[in-house]
């Protein structure tokens, strides 16, 4: 008997339908044992949601897309991304049910970034003409410190963003998406499988988590799908930015990863120059600040979707049009600066300008 031959097409169908349709249901599964097993999220000084929510929503995104990719036969170089990311997604368990400290997660990130490295063969050799027209290049250990350093930096930066619903998933979401493009124009049929697979997962996650369809979330990422997610985004531009057919810049890679960076960068800036842990929780990420100035959860959510999407399209076009990377990396720098010190300064004038309309 001749074997089946499967188009790409139908794979990306059966895959990402699968994997949106299992999502759907795990979560409806999961949270049922969420307060059994006590992966629940429950309110705080800096969380300021009402009731304890299962936090759930990243083991069922990981299952959904491994279930998916063995019943589609996906191959792998999807398989190697899930194996790896499995070890973050048994730390986020760990975390989400007993509040892991700083010191306990960062090295388990690090050793998921030397595995991709030596595993999976992946690693930052080059970020680009910063300096000029010549790349800057890291040879020998030194790509394996970089790559640990972007890793747990890219990781940590999806779990700083997720402190408002629908927001995370939201800002993820868009970010696959000129990353399904790119891996699609390369012709990595696997990372296009990874990528279009957790995107449907995703969606079908914000149809529990985000305001958009109901009054509050139902269920949570937890650090389970924010550090599982946050290595799959890493390990996708890395994929696409290396080697001899890289089809993204090192620099537009920055400006495509937007928000969550310069949030992160900023904060985590601002928490040293405090002499505070830069990895501890508090109320000053951008999220933050606009839900504290009086906008809905969903206001929020919007304006720093269409505050991603410019980042991205700046990323993209540049990216097509061959940009000189320096001022590429500079312009992205000097929002960083501008945003550590002028966003308090805008959302305090606006708001005031809101109340005197008022």
């Amino acid at each position: 008997m001749k074997p089946i031959v499967v188009s790409l097409t139908t794979q990306l169908l059966l895959s990402g339908g699968l994997s949106g349709f299992l999502c759907f249901l795990s979560i409806i599964l999961l949270v049922t044992v969420a307060a059994p097993l006590g992966l629940l999220d429950s309110p705080d000084a800096r969380k300021q949601h009402v009731g304890d929510i299962p936090a759930v929503g990243g083991l069922a995104v990981y299952l959904s897309v491994f279930i998916g990719a063995i019943i589609v036969d996906s191959g792998a170089s999807v398989y190697m991304p899930l194996l790896i990311g499995g070890i973050l997604v048994v730390t986020g368990l760990l975390d989400d049910r007993f509040g892991l400290s700083a010191s306990l997660r960062l090295p388990i990130q690090a050793i998921a970034a030397m595995l991709m490295v030596y595993v999976g063969g992946l690693g930052i050799e080059s970020i680009g003409g910063i300096f000029g027209a010549q790349a800057v290049i890291f040879t020998g250990f030194a790509v394996v410190c970089f790559t640990i350093l972007c890793t747990v930096g890219v990781i940590n930066s999806i779990n700083m963003i997720d402190g408002v619903d629908g927001l995370s998933g939201s800002v993820v979401s868009l970010t696959f998406l000129p990353l399904v493009y790119l891996s699609w124009t390369a012709g990595e049929s696997g990372l296009l499988l990874l990528l279009i697979s957790f995107l449907c997962s995703l969606l079908a996650f914000l149809y529990f988590n985000a305001r958009f369809f109901r009054s509050t979330a139902e269920v949570f990422l937890g650090d389970t799908g924010s550090m599982l997610l946050g290595f799959v985004l890493v390990w996708t531009l890395i994929k696409l930015t290396q080697g001899p057919n890289a089809v993204l810049s090192p620099v537009a890679a920055g400006w495509i990863f937007g928000l969550p960076l310069v949030d992160t960068v900023s904060v985590m800036a601002g928490r040293l120059l405090a002499k505070k842990s830069p990895f501890g929780a508090d109320r000053t990420h951008f999220h933050y600040k606009l839900i504290d100035s009086g906008l809905s959860v969903n206001q929020t959510v919007v304006i720093i979707l269409l505050i991603h999407f410019a980042f991205i399209f700046v990323g993209m076009l540049s990216n097509a049009v061959n940009v000189f990377e320096p001022i590429l990396f500079w312009s992205f720098t000097l929002i960083v600066v501008m945003h550590y010190f002028l966003t308090d300064w805008v959302i305090g004038a606006l708001s005031e300008r809101k109340l005197c309309r008022s």
